[in-house]
């Protein structure tokens, strides 16, 4: 009931009396262990870390074989700030009971934040191939299919994390970034609207949703979850001010402006679905298409600035900007081949192209 107080008061009073004895069948080492136990979940919900610590290790010394206040131990630990005895109570935890799936998972999650994902990705699929009811070793799994580029089992999972009710909205969430990337834009749109079934206000949300509508051409979707997004960017006046009839040129406009403030914001991820969903909305728009390949540079996904410059070319096909992009591109890649064309159509184009014996 959150009234931790009120728990500890009695808890104490338990303490206090521990060693009386009754005619009751009570295992007086179990019962120090469960009140020191309870004093310890107390304290840490009360954000009392250090206390809560010393709770649990006078639980562990009234019942050394219990594995479960070692896991306590451990997420204490992390919350503290000490990952290596973190990981030092968890593998003892797991050597008096290895058969116990919370103490894989938890593990797991060490050796995905050290980067051995391999090892991770091991221990995941051992959790989820017990009975446990966690929808988290699927959420992890689905990030580490991404990780190899594997999309069919990184939906898999992460359609798996969302049929549990405390895993709808991050599984949905990332279901609907990882359909976005693929330009599945009708199946994004259904998983971001279950998202936003579960949290309204949440930025990357509403802007996930608002592109997956225009790449899916449900444009009359764009302004109820954009009208959330100007209220996150801008404020809520100017979101109530928005009319219901927008003209798609507008909309475009405005998902490159709220892309500009995003910039400011440093919020990197959300700048590149506002450009994203100005560049779906009017494809054949140079700034927008401009806008977005350069945050894919930024991002690190050259490879779709690539595809960008390329499809503007066929709209742009004398433009010599598009080309010198294309250029700097193909060239932090290593393509020569492809830094030749380009040097070659800017010759064509400004007679000013440096020579492919140059670009070599």
């Amino acid at each position: 009931m959150g009234r931790h107080d009120e728990a500890l008061a009695i808890l104490d009073q338990a303490k206090q009396f521990e060693n009386q004895v009754s005619f009751s069948a009570i295992d007086p080492a179990a019962t120090k262990y469960s009140i020191r136990f309870s004093i310890g979940e107390n304290l840490e919900a009360k954000g009392l870390l250090t206390e809560a610590l010393a709770a649990y290790q006078e639980a562990a010394k009234a019942a050394p074989r219990r594995s479960g206040v070692l896991g306590a131990m451990s997420s204490v630990y992390r919350k503290l700030g000490e990952p290596e005895q973190a990981v030092g109570m968890l593998d003892r935890a797991r050597e008096i009971d290895p058969d116990n799936l919370q103490h894989a998972f938890n593990r797991g999650t060490f050796h995905l934040e050290a980067g051995d994902e391999e090892k991770a990705r091991e221990l995941f699929e051992q959790v989820i191939a017990g009975d446990i009811n966690l929808f988290e070793p699927h959420l992890n799994l689905g990030y580490l299919a991404c990780r190899r580029g594997d999309v069919a089992a990184a939906e898999t999972h992460y359609r798996k994390a969302g049929t549990y009710e405390d895993g709808r909205f991050d599984a949905n969430c990332n279901l609907g970034h990882l359909l976005i990337a693929e330009a599945r834009f009708q199946d994004a749109y259904t998983a971001f609207t279950e998202a936003r079934g579960v949290k309204g206000n949440i930025l990357d949300v509403n802007l996930g949703q608002c592109v997956a509508a225009c790449g899916a051409g449900r444009h009359a979707d764009v302004v109820d979850p954009f009208r959330a997004v100007l209220a996150a960017v801008y404020e809520q006046q100017l979101a109530d001010s928005l009319p219901a009839n927008l003209s798609l040129s507008n909309v475009s406009r405005m998902h490159s402006e709220s892309g500009r403030m995003l910039i400011e914001k440093n919020l990197i991820a959300c700048t590149q679905l506002a450009f994203l969903g100005a560049y779906l909305l009017e494809p054949e728009n140079l700034q927008y298409g401009l806008q977005l390949a350069e945050v894919y540079r930024a991002t690190g996904e050259p490879w779709r600035a690539v595809q960008v410059y390329e499809d503007q070319i066929k709209a742009y096909p004398t433009e010599p900007e598009l080309f010198r992009k294309l250029r700097e591109v193909y060239d932090e890649l290593g393509a020569h081949d492809a830094v030749r064309l380009c040097d070659e159509h800017l010759a064509q184009l400004t007679g000013s192209g440096p020579s492919a014996q140059q670009a070599c």
